[in-house]
């Protein structure tokens, strides 16, 4: 089985090309430049148009059928809405594509929207404006922390507020990613919450799988509202018994390794499920108490 994942020249995508290989399939590894670790490290590479190329999509499904891909698992967030339109055009063409439907992308890829969600399916969440009026700003459309400007409460007036923008409350306490599984009919699989114990560049390079049942309700209710599929991550804070949500990735997260060490590799249980169409059968309990410490790994080659 070909799985394609993208952006493999990310310092991340290592555990992801892992879990591929590890599971008997062949990684087909996409960036715009083969000068990346991931390059080396998956079975193949091909090099992917930019995504502000006119012709992006008619190139990807070039790329997809000469390669004969079997499944996509995308991975990043400016091509997640382009994936989930073409899915079932996809499909047709012999290639599943392990992603939510295009309404929860783009709900969940605008941080705005995200808000809304929450708050709507009683969700808790920092409150939230289109205006300068709370101490943090930050793009509506964004991974990670890229763009966000925290701001001194006391001068919020005196601060540029950039269009697109969204303004939030801080939130406080421990910052936590949960790592969700999900199976073709939005079905729960696993849910692992992992508090963030380090942080660099918005992600997480050490980190702690908590047992945090609150979470896990509060992860269930809004899925009941929105068909999540495949592999979902969502972040927020936990200060004593007070939960807030700020974010939802529809993709796998940079620390999903730990995800997926305290209960099973899960690329086994979506090409069985999304592609072959069989039950997902979870027989592992979750780790918790499983710790993860990140290094970064010099990769060589030989051109």
């Amino acid at each position: 089985m070909k799985i394609l994942i993208e952006a493999v020249g990310s310092y991340t995508s290592g555990y992801l090309i892992e879990a591929i290989q590890s599971s008997g399939h062949h990684c087909v590894a996409s960036d715009i430049s083969h000068r990346s670790a991931g390059a080396v490290l998956a079975d193949t590479f091909v090099e992917f148009p930019t995504v502000d190329d006119a012709n992006l999509w008619d190139k990807v499904e070039q790329i997809l059928l000469a390669t004969k891909v079997d499944v996509v698992i995308p991975t990043f967030d400016e091509m997640l809405l382009g994936w989930a339109t073409r899915k079932e055009y996809y499909a047709s063409l012999g290639v599943i594509v392990v992603v939510s439907e295009p309404d929860v992308v783009k709900t969940f890829n605008d941080k705005w929207l995200t808000y809304q969600a929450f708050i709507e399916n009683g969700i808790p969440a920092p409150i939230a404006s289109l205006d300068s009026d709370y101490s943090v700003f930050k793009p509506r459309i964004g991974r990670g922390g890229e763009g966000v400007v925290f701001v001194d409460p006391q001068n919020i007036e005196k601060h540029y507020f950039p269009e697109g923008f969204m303004s939030q409350k801080c939130a406080h306490g421990d910052e936590y990613t949960v790592d969700c599984l999900f199976d073709s009919r939005g079905a729960l699989v696993y849910c692992v919450p992992r508090k963030r114990l380090m942080i660099k560049e918005g992600k997480s390079t050490s980190g702690v799988v908590v047992d945090e049942p609150l979470v896990f309700e509060f992860i269930k209710k809004l899925a009941s509202s929105y068909q999540f599929l495949g592999p979902v991550n969502f972040q927020c804070f936990v200060e004593h018994d007070s939960i807030e949500f700020i974010e939802v990735n529809v993709r796998f997260g940079g620390g999903s390794s730990l995800g997926m060490a305290a209960t099973e590799n899960w690329i086994p249980l979506l090409v069985d499920n999304f592609f072959f169409n069989r039950s997902i059968n979870p027989n592992v309990k979750i780790n918790f108490g499983m710790k993860m410490y990140r290094q970064y790994k010099d990769v060589f080659s030989v051109d």
